[in-house]
């Protein structure tokens, strides 16, 4: 996943603030975007209102609504989505060589 740590930063002061998180993909086939979907985007939102006095809203784009497969990087780069969930084997050239 890609992060905008600046949407993080800047809404840490504020009393509520708003996250976009998105993919290219649909949720139902992947994986990755099921479990942002189902696991990641929960939690965040029940660690935010029990961690925290702020309110978060988020503001899932799943599917191409906001950035295509090929485009989530960019997305996130460009601040349309603040987290962004792709494979690294679609972008393997813009990612840092992973070793595994």
């Amino acid at each position: 996943m890609a992060f905008d740590l600046r949407a993080i930063a800047t809404s840490a002061i504020a009393g509520s603030y708003t996250l976009r998180v998105g993919s290219g993909h649909p949720s139902a086939p992947t994986a990755y975007v099921t479990g942002m979907e189902k696991v990641f985007v929960p939690n965040i939102k029940k660690r935010v209102a029990a961690e925290t006095g702020h309110k978060i809203k988020i503001i899932e784009a799943y599917a191409g609504k906001i950035a295509k497969v090929h485009e989530t990087l960019e997305a996130v780069e460009k601040g349309l989505l603040d987290i962004g969930s792709y494979c690294v084997c679609f972008l393997n050239c813009k990612i840092i060589t992973m070793e595994l």
